[in-house]
Parts: C-alpha cells; sequence; structure tokens
C-alpha cells in the first residue's frame, strides 16, 4: 500500500515538472524573450499567462510585437511583417489630353496666310477630328480666261482670299510623343477672279473683278507629330488636292506649332 502512494506521489511530482518545463516562448522584435502558458495559435493578438499570475488574469500580445514563437512541442512560426505591394498607377488608355489649337507658320512664311487650327481626339485617340480658317494677307486673282483656268497649277492657299477647312484624321501609334496621321478634309472658300478686255479706244483695255466666287475642294492631308512636353506640339506635313473646283492641282505644306489642353 506504501508502495502505491509513492508511486502516485511520483507520478504527479513528474507531471508537475514536466508541466512547468512545457512552456511556449515569445520572441519579440525589440529583442525580448518571454516564457508563457496558454499560448492561443491564432488571431491578430495571442493571449497568454505568465508564471505566477493570479487566476483568471489573461494577457495579450499583438502579432505585429512578434517576431516568432517556438511553441513547446518543438514547432515554431516566425512572424515576417507584410508589405504592401507598391501600386503602380499606370496611365490608362483614354486618359490624355484630347484638345490643340494650332498656329502654322508655313502658311504665314510661304502663303501669306494667317491659319488656325483646332483638333479633337476621339475614343481612345486614333480618330480626331479636325477644323481650321485660314484668312490671306494678299490674295492672287484668278484670271478668267479659258488659257489661265485649265492650267492653274498653283495652291488654293494663295488664291483664297479665306478658307476653311473641316475633316476626319486617323492616327498611328497610341497618344505619346510621336505620331502620324492621315485625314480628308473638306475645304470651302472665297477668291476673286479678273477678266481682261481689249478696246479699240483709250484706255485701250479694261479688267474685270468678281470677289463672290465660291470654291469647294477636297484635300488628302497627311501629318507627323512631335510632342516634347504635355501642354505642346509640333507637326509637319503635307496637303494634297484630290478635287477642287476650279482646279488647284499644288500641294502645300504645313509646319504647326500647338497648345494642347
Amino acid at each position: 500500500m506504501r508502495v502505491n502512494w509513492c508511486f502516485v506521489l511520483i507520478v504527479s511530482f513528474c507531471g508537475t515538472i514536466l508541466k512547468a518545463n512545457a512552456q511556449d516562448v515569445i520572441f519579440k522584435k525589440n529583442g525580448e524573450v518571454i516564457q508563457v502558458f496558454n499560448l492561443t495559435t491564432t488571431g491578430k493578438s495571442r493571449s497568454y499567462n505568465l508564471p505566477g499570475d493570479a487566476e483568471g488574469t489573461v494577457r495579450f500580445i499583438s502579432i505585429n510585437a512578434i517576431d516568432s514563437i517556438l511553441y513547446a512541442n518543438g514547432t515554431k512560426t516566425d512572424f515576417q511583417q507584410i508589405l504592401p505591394e507598391p501600386i503602380i498607377q499606370e496611365k490608362e488608355k483614354g486618359q490624355f489630353k484630347r484638345n490643340s489649337l494650332g498656329l502654322d507658320f508655313a502658311a504665314i512664311t510661304f502663303y501669306k496666310n494667317i491659319k488656325l487650327s483646332y483638333k479633337y481626339l476621339l475614343g481612345d485617340g486614333t480618330l480626331g477630328l479636325y477644323t481650321s480658317f485660314s484668312k490671306n494677307l494678299n490674295p492672287f486673282n484668278l484670271w478668267t480666261e479659258e488659257q489661265y483656268v485649265a492650267e492653274n497649277y498653283s495652291n488654293l492657299m494663295r488664291y483664297l482670299r479665306w478658307n476653311g477647312r473641316a475633316g476626319v484624321d486617323a492616327y498611328i501609334f497610341d497618344p505619346g510623343p510621336f505620331r502620324i496621321s492621315g485625314g480628308v478634309h473638306w475645304v470651302t472658300g472665297k477668291y476673286t477672279t479678273q477678266k481682261y478686255q481689249d478696246l479699240d479706244q483709250e484706255p485701250w483695255y479694261i479688267v474685270t473683278k468678281n470677289t463672290n466666287n465660291s470654291m469647294n475642294g477636297i484635300l488628302f492631308s497627311s501629318k507627323f507629330l512631335w510632342q516634347p512636353v504635355d501642354f505642346f506640339q509640333f507637326n509637319t506635313g503635307l496637303d494634297i488636292p484630290l478635287y477642287s473646283n476650279p482646279k488647284f492641282r499644288s500641294s502645300f505644306f504645313e509646319i504647326e506649332a500647338s497648345f494642347i489642353f
């Protein structure tokens, strides 16, 4: 009987020793090491007890303060701070400036015209609307004799007192530093005709002018565009008459600087 009681006491003592040694170890990020009991294993904070805590005492620690935990069974959990993924803000397609207002320097230099243009990009920027107005500072007059009209190889920019254009352009490449465009534009304007008539007496001849002549035509417009900064653009191109009445066969250049907004 005494042997049995001794065995029970030995087992109880060993259990107490094992229980005392069966501790979890918390390694904090600040270097502190804590041996704890009753440690929970889930959640954003962990509850635990320290040796000597009064009954009913519960302590808590955030996982943000924990570097790792070594459990009594020999397993270990590391807590690494999860860094937010970098947010890469990509410029969405369609997020670009759609309007431009331009002044054509070639028109002033070569054709004595003050020409202003306005462009608007549609949708994803592959199509655009175009309109322009040009005022001729020194227009030529068009002779109405048949031989002059038939052989008129000059360009309309020198003869029209004013002209307006409207059309649609298609663009190669997405909106950016470099683009190429081609489009069809309708053009209309006014020009002056003069007719020479011989007389049998002084003043021997007279010249009759008509200032109310209308011209209509269709142009093919090709351009190369360069946008060095977000708000400014240069373009150079060639306008080719496809049809006009009266006929103007010569192409003409465009060198334009535009403000983008």
